[in-house]
Parts: C-alpha cells; structure tokens; sequence
C-alpha cells in the first residue's frame, strides 16, 4: 500500500493495556488477579504496554504513523472502581501516553466506553488533552471537571484539529483557509458546549 500510494496518510489504534489484557485472560479472572495476584497482573500489563510500544514504533518508522488512538472500554467504571483503575490501568495508560509522545512527538487519544466521569482528572493527569467520551456522560459535567486543567491547550489542540481537518476530510480538495473557517466554526460550537478538547471525536 505504501508503494502504491506513496502520498496516503496512516493512523494507527490501539486497546488499553487493561483491555488487552482481557483478550488474553478471561475478565473475570484479570478482575480476581486484582485481589489474588497483583504482582502477576502487574507483570502482565507492563508486558503489554512493551509490546504496544513496538508496535507504535514499527508503524512510526515503517509507514511514518503519527496519529495513534487508544480504546479502552474496560476501563470504565461501570466495571473497574476508581481505586483499582488508579493501581492498574492509570500507571500504564500514563506509560503508553508517555511511550507514544517519546515515539511519535504527538499526543494520542482516548476513549473509555460507558461512564468515566470519576477518572476524568486521573486521565488528564496521565497527560491526556484529547478525550472521548461515551454519550451517556454529560459534556457540561466533562467542562467543569477537567476544563480549566486542559484550556491551556486548547490552542494547541486547535492546531492539532486544523491539521487533521486538512488530511482526512479537506486536503486536496479545498483550499486551507476554507479548512481554518470550518474548524474554527465547529471550534466555536464545541467550546459553547463545554467540550474544549473532543474536537477530534467529531472529525
């Protein structure tokens, strides 16, 4: 593909370190390790983010992979309680964010199915500043709790959005400062909405 079309851009995704870790165990049992086995568990997830990180590196130097999106629907609080996402999930999804930043030199998503209200700021705090959020949260709650920590990035992450604007929807079939008026224009209705830092969930 690389060969045949030279010009295409290519993102990459990947799961979460705790949901990968239950396509390898059965869940029921990675929640029990939690208790029973921790260091065990421990030894696992710290596995898996190795390995997740040469496979962003191989996509980095093989097909010049910047943009990266981690899902991790089992980390949501409707199964993992706050006190064990903060011992088992936030250390790793902190080292993956970090691993892909070192990689890449750009910051990756995320997204958490179902409610995460509760871990909103730990996510942040992994250095986080693009959320996604599912629809049975409420962005005005997502505004209050984490939107002073990220509204400094805000213009960074405007930037980020101009630019992928541009590779996956406009370019090159519109002229750029059409692009910069489209976005700025969704810009202006997400902000209204309290949702400063999910423009690329709309993209």
């Amino acid at each position: 593909m690389k060969q045949r079309l030279p010009g295409l851009k290519y993102s990459g995704g990947m799961a979460g370190p705790i949901t990968t870790a239950i396509a390898m165990r059965p869940i029921e049992y990675v929640l029990r390790d939690m208790r029973k086995a921790p260091k065990e568990l421990h030894r696992l997830l710290e596995l898996i983010v190795v390995c997740n990180l040469k496979y962003v590196r191989a996509g980095y130097e093989k097909l010049g992979i910047t943009s990266w999106s981690i899902s991790d629907p089992v980390t949501t609080t409707d199964i993992l309680g706050v006190r064990y996402f903060r011992e088992f999930s936030s250390p790793y999804l902190k080292k993956l964010h970090d691993g892909i930043v070192h990689i890449t030199g750009s910051e990756p998503t995320i997204h958490i199915c179902g409610h995460s209200k509760l871990i909103w700021e730990d996510l942040a705090d992994c250095g986080f500043t693009m959320l996604s959020v599912d629809n049975c949260e409420n962005m005005l709650d997502f505004q209050r709790i984490v939107g002073d920590s990220l509204a400094d990035k805000r213009s960074d992450c405007y930037q980020t959005a101009v630019a992928q604007w541009k590779q996956i929807i406009a370019a090159p079939y519109f002229p750029e400062e059409d692009v910069v008026v489209e976005v700025g224009e969704l810009w202006g209705k997400l902000t209204q909405l309290g949702a400063p830092c999910c423009l690329y969930y709309f993209l």
